[in-house]
């Protein structure tokens, strides 16, 4: 049994890890060169096998996959660890690949950009799972995206090329395509998958989040907390020193008066209250309340 461990880059590009009884093998889908693109690749992605389906720079980076022991970009069949990969060239001169595992087989659509024809549906017949265009471009769009996927009614639907944030150029949002197609969907950081897992009839959307987009929403986590860090150490600066004035003026004024009971007593009880007030305002920051309440002295 083979399970597959999948992650989407954004634009074509997709790696598969995969895992069965004859080992460990990875697979890269058309790499893009990030120049000019808004998004980025992985500096570790690598793979032993790379498909390239297009000689565009939307396609064809293979330096940006580290050390690939078999490249196909040419139409032709292939094989590699046991698994088969058929480069299938289509009507409008793209190439589209069905990779075959022991018992698990993908379809990647490269840059396709019109509905199957019978020779190409032939060659993709019982696909599982299928790495489907669906935000125009230089592939399909939404609409003929849906026609294509009830052509060859995978159990699972990884739609790709499609708009995310930073990207710079014009895709459709994926949501179109959701709609149009009309399916359940599931949206996940990643998928692994079995043939145990596979849906047992319907046709399963799973959209996975880019890597691009996970790192971006880090990395406005990391800045919201910086940023409720800092204000929680600047207000707490500034109680301190309040507090460390309070404490110097009461003691100029316990020496000015000579320590009446009096004195004491008003001393004591505005330290007690300035305490509170700073454990009552960092319960309201920590609750994230606009703003401190104030307890007045007695």
């Amino acid at each position: 049994m083979t399970t597959l461990n999948i992650l989407y880059h954004g634009l074509h590009c997709v790696s598969i890890n995969a895992k069965s009884a004859n080992g460990e093998v990875s697979l890269v889908c058309d790499p893009y060169e990030t120049k000019g693109v808004g998004l980025r690749l992985p500096r570790t992605l690598s793979g032993e096998i790379l498909l390239i389906s297009s000689n565009s720079d939307l396609h064809n980076s293979a330096e940006s996959v580290a050390k690939p022991e078999l490249v196909v970009r040419e139409p032709g069949e292939y094989e590699k660890s046991g698994i088969f990969i058929y480069g299938i060239p289509t009507e409008d001169n793209k190439m589209i690949f069905r990779i075959e595992f022991d018992d698990l087989t993908v379809a990647h659509l490269g840059g396709l950009t019109k509905s199957l024809g019978s020779e190409e549906m032939s060659q993709l017949e019982n696909v599982d799972i299928l790495f489907l265009p669906v935000g125009g471009g230089d592939s399909l769009d939404y609409k003929t995206a849906v026609d294509v996927a009830n052509q060859l009614e995978p159990r699972i639907i990884i739609p790709i090329n499609y708009d995310l944030p930073g990207l710079s150029i014009s895709l459709d949002k994926i949501d179109k395509f959701l709609k149009e197609y009309g399916a359940k969907h599931e949206t996940i950081n990643k998928l692994k998958v079995a043939y145990k897992d596979l849906p047992p009839e319907d046709t399963k959307v799973m959209v996975l989040e880019s890597l691009n987009n996970q790192k971006m929403r880090g990395n406005k986590k990391i800045y919201m907390w910086t940023s409720v860090a800092l204000v929680g150490i600047t207000f707490g600066v500034i109680w301190i020193a309040y507090i460390k004035y309070t404490i110097s003026s009461s003691m100029e004024s316990l020496s000015a008066t000579g320590g009446k009971d009096k004195t004491v007593q008003d001393f004591t009880n505005g330290l007690l209250n300035r305490l509170l007030n700073l454990k009552i305002y960092l319960m309201i920051m920590k609750n994230n309340y606009p703003l401190p309440l104030r307890i007045k002295r007695q």
